[in-house]
Order: C-alpha cells, then structure tokens, then sequence
C-alpha cells in the first residue's frame, strides 16, 4: 500500500500536524521495518557489486542538525535516540549506528575528552581551596576585661575576640593560595555558566533541560556553579556560616559529575545509565513508601508519648529520626527509649507492624539484583547516543 502511493506521486517529504514526516513518524513509533523501507525508497544508489551497495541518504529529516545549523527535534535519529521502546534500539544499527559513530570520532570525542580533562583540573583545584580553608579564626584576638561578681569583688578575665572576617585576611602562603584558588573557582564557576546559557540559547530551553534530565550529574554541577557564586555576598558580609552553608552544597553538587564522563567509557557507562533509570523509578518509589510509613507511624508515636520524658518521641522532629533509626534494627542508639516503651501495649500494637513492614522493604531492596539482569543489556546500547 505505501509502495502504491508513492508510485502515484505521493511525497515522503510531506509533514502531518505534528511536523513529522513518514520517516520520522515511523522513527518515533519504532516502526523498523517501514523505516528501513522508506530509507530504501529515499536512498540514491551509485554504484552495485554483488551484496554490496554505494548509496547516499539525504540527512534533511535523518539528522539532528538542521541545514540552518539549529537542532531538529522531529528527526529520525532524535526519535531514535530518545525513544524509550526495545524496537529503537534495535533501529540504531545501520545508517544511524554509523551516522553516530562519525559524529563521536570527528567532533564529539575530543570535546568531551577536553571537558573531562579541564572539570578534573577545576575538581583538584575546587578540593585544595577547601582543604585550605581554616574551619574558624585561627588568630584570635585577647581582650583583657575587669568582671565583677556577686559579691562585689573584682577580677580580670582574658576574652577572645574571633574575626568573623577572618577569610578575607591574608597572612600567611595558605591564605595566598586559598584566595588564588578560590578566584580560578568563581571564574571557573562563571564561565560554565555563560556556556550553559550559550548552549539554551543554540539549542532551546527544551532540548537543553531534556538534556539536563536525561544526565542529572550535569544539572547537579550547574547547580554547585551557582552555589560557588551565591559564596560571594557571604564572603563580602563576613557571613562565614552562610558562606560554609553555599561552599558544602557547591562541593556535594560537584562530585558527581564525574559520572557524567564515565557515561563515555564503555566500561562504565551503561552501569551509570542503569543507576539512573533505577533512581527514577523503582528506588524512587521505595523510598516515597518507605518515608510514609516512617512518617506516619512517627506522628502515631509522637501522639502517643508526647507528654512523656526521656524518650524520642516527645519531639515530631526526633520522633522520625528515631524511628528512622529504629527501622534499620539499629536498637542500641535507641536503646532507653525501647526499654522503657517495651511493656507499653500501644508501643507494642504500632511497633510490630510497623517492624513487619519495614522488614518487608528492606528485603525488597534485594530484588534490585534482578534489575541489573533486565537492564543491563538494553543499557549497553542505549547508553552510547545520549552521551
């Protein structure tokens, strides 16, 4: 049928409502065979030995760059690439598989390589200055002060006077360093923020947040460059609580990009892309259970016991901490409390439920074995595009 309208002078260029051709439209629906038909059809051939065949496609609706340089979102390989079926894996050998493979010898490699090696550069320089960082004001200021007590005697006490400023002060060659390193941090900081927005501006703020939701160690790295920027007004105010706030954030933020560049490492990268995908969603839904149970039943507690002492349930706060703790079988840092509620028949009516579901969940926690074995060869595959 599709052979007889294109015999009548039907178009394979021709778009539907959703800007896509009969290329791309099979592409998305992971239709392979009709994709690999239409390619035929659209394929011009120079030259035929035997089983081998010289043909040229035309990269207008194949390709993710447009002729205008812009990224096209309804191409066949960005179908393929973010197609979330069995059937758009297999679709990436042939024309594709290669298409990719020029795209990351030619351009993508090196580049990747480069931000690698530069992020490993900002990364060691990033650990030194916080290394360097004294944890408080390390030359103290001695105030001698007259006290008078009760009783009407006098006496003189030595007061110590700490600088909240003290990490603006430049005394010694630790200082000299930790301020040279911390500026070639807010540089660095600032000019991946100006090549992200380069990047919104080029590629559109919709492939670029899929691009951030498909890697989340790169938005967690855009986030700690913001974090490093938001150091300055603290270090400017003296506000050194506020400044260790933004810097721990920053670092916490940092660390794991590096598993955005094992993503390139055929080794590695589809153990990351399967962590991933875990997070998303069966991890993700364990621990929305696993925090309503736990919060659920602590209020319970907390109702329960809130007028009485020595126990942690006298505090909502402490009484999810210490339940938290509880359902981990850690019972020695909440020993008192369980001694004392032991013979309690409401703590005995909420407490072994509670222990019976929990201990179902973390024995749940053993099947993501069996993720690994479903996951692991779609990933091998699927990890190579999207890096």
């Amino acid at each position: 049928m599709f052979d007889l309208l294109v015999e009548l002078g039907g178009k394979l260029n021709i778009r539907n409502h959703q800007e896509l051709t009969p290329l791309t439209l099979a592409a998305k629906l992971a239709k392979k065979e009709m994709y690999e038909h239409i390619l035929k059809i659209e394929r011009e051939v120079y030259w035929t030995f035997g089983d081998v065949t010289c043909a040229a496609y035309p990269l207008d609706h194949i390709d993710t760059i447009s002729s205008t340089g812009e990224i096209n979102t309804n191409s066949a390989m960005y179908h393929v690439i973010y197609g979330d079926k069995q059937e758009h894996i297999d679709m990436i050998e042939g024309l594709i598989g290669n298409l990719l493979d020029q795209k990351w010898k030619t351009f993508a490699k090196f580049r990747f390589l480069r931000r690698f090696i530069v992020f490993t550069m900002y990364f060691a320089v990033f650990v030194v200055a916080f290394s360097l960082r004294p944890g408080t004001d390390t030359d103290p200021k001695i105030r001698p002060e007259n006290r008078t007590n009760s009783a009407g005697q006098t006496f003189l006490v030595n007061n110590t006077i700490k600088n909240p400023c003290y990490l603006q002060r430049t005394k010694t060659w630790e200082d000299y360093t930790r301020l040279v390193l911390e500026s070639i941090m807010v540089l660095g900081a600032t000019i991946y923020i100006l090549l992200s927005l380069k990047e919104v501006y080029h590629q559109g703020y919709k492939i670029f947040f899929q691009t951030l939701k498909s890697a989340p160690a790169k938005a967690m790295f855009l986030m700690a460059n913001f974090f490093v920027l938001l150091m300055l007004p603290g270090r400017a105010a003296c506000a050194f609580t506020y400044e260790d706030v933004m810097g721990v954030l920053a670092i916490l933020c940092t660390a794991p990009y590096f598993l955005f560049f094992c993503r390139g490492f055929k080794l590695v990268g589809p153990f990351v892309v399967m962590i991933y995908k875990m997070i998303r969603t069966d991890l993700l839904r364990f621990f929305t259970i696993y925090l309503i149970f736990v919060i659920g039943f602590s209020q319970a507690y907390y109702i329960l016991y809130r007028n009485r002492e020595n126990t942690v349930f006298n505090n909502p706060a402490e009484a999810i901490m210490g339940l938290f703790i509880m359902s981990l079988a850690q019972f020695a840092d909440t020993y008192e409390t369980y001694y004392i509620l032991y013979r309690d028949k409401a703590w005995t009516m909420f407490s072994e439920p509670f222990e019976a579901v929990m201990a179902m969940f973390i024995m749940n926690l053993a099947q993501f074995l069996d993720l690994y074995d479903s996951f692991s060869e779609f990933e091998e595959l699927h990890y190579i595009p999207k890096v």
